[in-house]
């Protein structure tokens, strides 16, 4: 295959109007670089402008909502920016060891909402002199960072500086933050990442129904807003890209524009569907599953979003559309990523982890995923895209999608025939995941059963089923240590494991911070033609039980 035939398989499933707003979208680049400062310097003009005027009203609805919600841990010197550890006050914006990640982490602003509860919380700390001279530092700074007016990093940074000043009261550093958030918020509405769409665009379009709600507006950003969120959300309230972390952030702008003012309760209540997806498939310790790019820790800093998570009943999640779960009383519960494999319009987040499953066992995570890793020019990356970061079958040399550079995908297998059931107290799921060339398909079974033990069964069909390298991982989550026969939980608690195969433990990998790479155990099986039956977390005769049990929905299955 040429370098050409591998673009047209990119590009050709991207819908053509994406291609013309790519050209426009360059081409704007172009002509906007040269000019960036004096546009800039015009952006904060109007900026400190549009900020005077602000809806008292509309600020302090967002006041009340993160004083109600759990506070952000406080800096204690330093920003992680990352990964990247910079001294606070940070006054020095060339960054020049940042990666491109780091740097559009450092430009969002959304360090300075902690440091605005810091400031608030005790008026005498340093946390108000820190954030004073970093925003005078990058104020100064900015027309000169590329990379701070591109529009996905302005829309965060809107949101982020509208939070910040809510947290302030009347403090003289507020001003600063609105000025800053209206900014951000200046021609947006003419810089839309229709190129890209997916949670770009969405991000943008909060962005600007943020700026209008708190500075004012006539309604059509939050018209434009709501049309777009129905078009990217499924009915079940997941966002199609099908990354929790992402889910989440999205989930956590949309109750800020909520909190600001939502006059005719649309938003609110997609905002009610999307913290119920996000409740239905996050874990009994609070950690969401790491399909595609997705931190499994990615709640932790969004306190709109924890506040919600609180009293938000758990939704019903669509297998075909988003993902299949499963809970049992005792904090069991199983999650299947039985999605599409990529979102069509933005596929840049997707990994190489059809069926890839997920197991808490007693509120305790055990199998897991590897973590988020790399980014844009991070060889890290592509080793965190592939399957060998999830708990799902791998045929080494044959990935299920073609993933290449940070966030390209080429031809792409399809999950199909998802089935879900109940039998005898074993919640089940069943689905099956074919490669690209249509010569090999991977069926899977998963099941909880009703003392949340996991069954698993996985078994290869088509022409090339006999693969003598096909293997099934199962990877376990940080804390967990693993033999043949089981499975050791940080409370010192032991899940026996049985198989009709061997079961091997072998090191994988993990990620952390999506800076650092390290070793951690995973278990590993053959798979071939011949179905494979696994149970983990039961007793004695439990497997045998399983297989009783769920042949019956593995047979349909396969007919």
């Amino acid at each position: 295959m040429t370098r050409a035939d591998r673009w047209w398989r990119t590009l050709a499933p991207l819908p053509v109007p994406m291609h013309g707003h790519r050209v426009l979208h360059e081409l704007r680049r172009r002509v906007q670089g040269p000019l960036l400062p004096q546009w800039v310097a015009r952006c904060q003009r109007l900026g400190h402008a549009r900020a005077a005027g602000v809806r008292r009203g509309a600020l302090q609805g967002l006041t009340t909502a993160l004083t109600e919600a759990p506070q952000p841990a406080l800096p204690p010197g330093e920003l992680d920016l990352a990964g990247l550890c910079a001294a606070l006050p940070l006054t020095d914006w060339r960054l020049p060891r940042a990666t491109p990640l780091q740097v559009y982490t450092a430009h969002y602003l959304e360090w300075t909402e902690p440091l605005a509860a810091g400031a608030a919380a005790n008026a005498h700390g340093p946390h108000g002199g820190w954030l004073s001279a970093s925003l005078a530092a990058w104020s100064a700074q900015a027309p000169l960072a590329v990379k701070a007016w591109e529009p996905y990093v302005r829309a965060r940074r809107v949101l982020a500086g509208l939070r910040a000043a809510a947290r302030l009261a009347d403090q003289p550093v507020r001003p600063t933050l609105l000025a800053i958030a209206a900014a951000a918020a200046v021609d947006l509405d003419l810089l839309l990442e229709q190129h890209l769409r997916g949670n770009h665009l969405l991000a943008d379009l909060l962005g600007l129904a943020a700026a209008e709600a708190a500075f004012g507006g006539d309604g059509r950003a939050a018209k434009q807003l709501l049309t777009e969120w129905d078009r990217q959300v499924a009915p079940d309230g997941a966002h199609g890209e099908m990354s929790a972390m992402y889910h989440a952030q999205l989930a956590e702008d949309l109750l800020t524009v909520v909190a600001l003012g939502d006059g005719t309760g649309a938003l609110a209540q997609r905002a009610q569907r999307a913290v119920g997806w996000l409740a239905a498939v996050r874990h009994p310790d609070g950690r969401v599953p790491g399909f595609g790019d997705s931190d499994p820790d990615a709640v932790d800093a969004l306190p709109l979003l924890r506040l919600a998570l609180r009293s938000a009943p758990a939704g019903v999640t669509n297998p075909v559309a988003s993902a299949w779960t499963a809970r049992q009383s005792g904090g069991h519960f199983a999650v299947v990523h039985t999605a599409p494999v990529a979102c069509t319009e933005q596929p840049g987040h997707a990994h190489d982890d059809a069926l890839a499953v997920e197991w808490s066992h007693g509120g305790i995570r055990v199998v897991a995923e590897a973590g988020l890793g790399g980014y844009e020019g991070d060889p890290r990356r592509a080793t965190n895209r592939s399957a060998a970061s999830h708990s799902t079958v791998q045929v080494p040399d044959r990935p299920g999608v073609e993933l290449w550079g940070a966030f390209r995908l080429g031809a792409r297998g399809k999950v199909e025939a998802v089935r879900a059931g109940s039998t005898a107290g074993w919640q089940w799921v069943t689905a099956e995941f074919s490669w690209p060339d249509g010569q090999l398909r991977h069926r899977r079974l998963v099941a909880l059963g009703p003392a949340g033990q996991l069954a698993l069964c996985d078994g290869l069909g088509g022409a090339d089923a006999a693969l003598p390298d096909a293997i099934a991982r199962l990877i376990a989550a940080p804390g967990v240590t693993l033999d043949s026969s089981g499975a050791r939980l940080p409370d010192g608690r032991r899940l026996a494991l049985t198989a009709t195969v061997a079961v091997q433990v072998a090191e994988g990998v993990r990620f952390s911070q999506r800076v650092a790479k390290g070793p951690g155990p995973e278990w590993r099986y053959r798979v071939g033609p011949t179905p494979v039956w696994l149970c983990a977390g039961g007793q004695a005769g439990d497997l045998d039980v399983a297989r009783a049990a769920l042949t019956p929905a593995w047979a349909a299955a396969a007919g």
